[in-house]
């Protein structure tokens, strides 16, 4: 596990362990807080007293679909404004995370570089609140992978 036991920036719910270990580390170096799960089971217990600021989910995971994790995270009012980006190697992600009312999408494979844009459009960078003197992420308007105006 990555970063700490209190609230953390981003959470990575991804069922591929390279893909999910090398999305961590390239979040990590950029200075944000992460944690990574396998399960999307896992996902209401392990965010439920400490929620992120933004959650990359898988589109497909091993255990259950995201729509489950969606409808889970939706239905428990303190999570529900968590953005959400749908990951998946599937042509039609943006088409699935614009049913799933998400806030954004990200197709895969994806280089580093656009996973980074992705996650900064929710979040100012850690630099950025260093600056501002502030702990939190605050969301940044962008339009690259948002689906819905922030």
């Amino acid at each position: 596990m990555h970063g700490s036991v209190n609230r953390f920036d981003v959470l990575v719910v991804e069922d591929d362990e390279c893909t999910r270990d090398v999305m961590l580390d390239v979040l990590a170096d950029e200075g944000y807080r992460v944690l990574g799960l396998a399960y999307g089971r896992e996902v209401l217990p392990t965010i439920f007293h400490a929620p992120p600021h933004l959650m990359l989910l898988d589109r497909h995971l091993a255990d259950c679909d995201a729509a489950e994790v969606v409808v889970a995270v939706r239905d428990t009012p303190h999570l529900r404004s968590i953005p959400i980006v749908l990951m998946s190697a599937g042509t039609r992600v943006e088409a699935e995370a614009d049913l799933l009312e998400l806030d954004g999408a990200l197709a895969k494979p994806f280089i580093l570089k656009d996973l980074l844009a992705c996650v900064a459009q929710f979040l100012a960078s850690p630099s950025e609140r260093e600056v501002n003197n502030t702990t939190s992420p605050t969301t940044v308007p962008g339009s690259c992978c948002q689906l819905h105006g922030g």
